[in-house]
C-alpha cells in the first residue's frame, strides 16, 4: 500500500494491532516499522531528485512530530488495555474511511 498509493498507515496498523501486543509492544512496533521505512525512503528520494526544493520540509515536520511524543506517551498510560484498543480500531476506522472519501469521492 505504501508503494502504490502512499498510505500503508490503516494497513499497518490493522496488521500490528491484530497480534494483541501491548501498548508499549504495539506502539513501538508501528514506531519501528515507519521509521525505517521512511529512513530508507527519504535518501532514495533526495537521490533519485524526488524531493528538489521540498527535503527541508520533510525535515522541519520531524519537529512537531517528535514534540508531540511526551503527550502521545501520556495518553497511551492514561487509557486501559481495552480502551487503548478501541481507540486504535476507531483510529484505524476513521482513516480508513477518510482515505476511502478522498480516493472515490
Amino acid at each position: 500500500m505504501q508503494g502504490a498509493v502512499g498510505s500503508s498507515g490503516p494497513v499497518v496498523a490493522s496488521w500490528i494491532h491484530s497480534y494483541r501486543l501491548s501498548r508499549g509492544a504495539q506502539v513501538f512496533s508501528v514506531t519501528t516499522l515507519f521509521a525505517s521505512s521512511g529512513g530508507s525512503q527519504f535518501p532514495m528520494l533526495g537521490a533519485n531528485g524526488s524531493m528538489s526544493g521540498l527535503w527541508w520540509l520533510s525535515v522541519a515536520s520531524c519537529v512537531p512530530a517528535l514534540a508531540t511524543i511526551p503527550f502521545g506517551a501520556r495518553m497511551r498510560e492514561a487509557f486501559s488495555s481495552d480502551g487503548f484498543d478501541r481507540f486504535v480500531v476507531i483510529v484505524v476506522l476513521v482513516s480508513a474511511l477518510a482515505l476511502g472519501v478522498r480516493t472515490f469521492a
